[in-house]
């Protein structure tokens, strides 16, 4: 089972089609997907990470970098979703087992 955090944006579309895809998916079984949004904004997403609350984040990389430059060491950014004015990464613990997007494909 996985938590993923995001901000609800039309960025998050793709996201949502992927998780009903899976859903209907033979194999869903395997694991279970659980989407949390966070309207409130990136933020309040890397403090739900910080606190074990969500297992990954999607959000503003920008907020990202922020935190990182801010002393926040509990999570590593990984990969980027969208590729837009606005760039949204993909983050993790620290100690995550998931270490690039491709981890996320098996």
């Amino acid at each position: 089972s996985i938590k993923i955090g995001y901000v609800p944006e039309h960025f998050s579309t793709p996201l949502i089609f992927a998780k009903r895809i899976h859903e209907k998916s033979t194999d869903s079984s395997d694991y279970n997907v659980e989407l949390v949004p966070f309207p409130s904004g990136t933020g309040h997403l890397i403090e739900s990470l910080g606190k074990g609350e969500i297992d990954m984040g999607i959000g503003l990389t920008e907020a990202w970098i922020s935190g990182l430059g801010n002393g926040k060491d509990f999570y590593r950014i990984f990969g980027t979703y969208v590729t837009s004015p606005l760039k949204w990464a993909i983050s993790v613990g620290k100690d995550s087992t998931i270490k690039q997007v491709d981890d996320l494909k098996e």
